[in-house]
């Protein structure tokens, strides 16, 4: 990331890999290394450290889900109530249920953005089998943008809004 200023000139580079944190121990999943510069100096002050993308704390809640693509959805069309996901920012794994089925799965928030992984799920058969799997196809393997508002989590592709959550208590 490069920003330039009339004061001077600032350049993040983030790199993949383990970081530890001299002072505390703790790993960290990025490495940083921030160069800075007033436009009247000829050389950079270089600094690094360890880091992870920050991603929105409210993302960690019980969504469910009610709305997918555009179509509202309705929990009589659903064996065990409607789908719904649990982020756990902590250890970066989603949970919840298709409806019918159990899932399970990793993600990976920056940002603004989550990439979500393979998901897992139990193997009962139910009705709007068919429902599941685009559901699951829609998360699986997939980087979509989010958007928290009061009390909602919109998931899009970039364009289109594909899934709309509701915040459960």
């Amino acid at each position: 990331y490069r920003a330039r200023t009339e004061e001077g000139m600032l350049i993040v580079t983030v790199f993949k890999g383990p970081c530890e944190d001299i002072l505390s121990g703790e790993t960290f999943p990025l490495k940083v290394r921030v160069d800075a510069k007033y436009t009247a100096d000829a050389d950079y002050m270089q600094f690094e450290g360890c880091g992870r993308y920050v991603v929105d704390y409210r993302l960690n809640e019980i969504w469910v889900l009610t709305a997918f693509n555009h179509q509202p959805l309705n929990r009589d069309d659903f064996a065990k109530g409607l789908p719904a996901v649990e982020f756990h920012l902590t250890d970066k794994r989603v949970s919840g249920s298709t409806g019918c089925n159990r899932m399970t799965g990793g993600f990976e928030a920056r940002g603004k953005s989550i990439i979500f992984g393979q998901m897992a799920t139990t193997r009962m058969a139910c009705p709007n089998m068919d429902f599941e799997q685009a559901f699951l196809t829609a998360l699986t393997g997939k980087k979509l943008t989010y958007t928290i508002g009061e009390g909602n989590l919109l998931l899009t592709d970039g364009k289109d809004i594909l899934m709309e959550f509701k915040k459960t208590d």
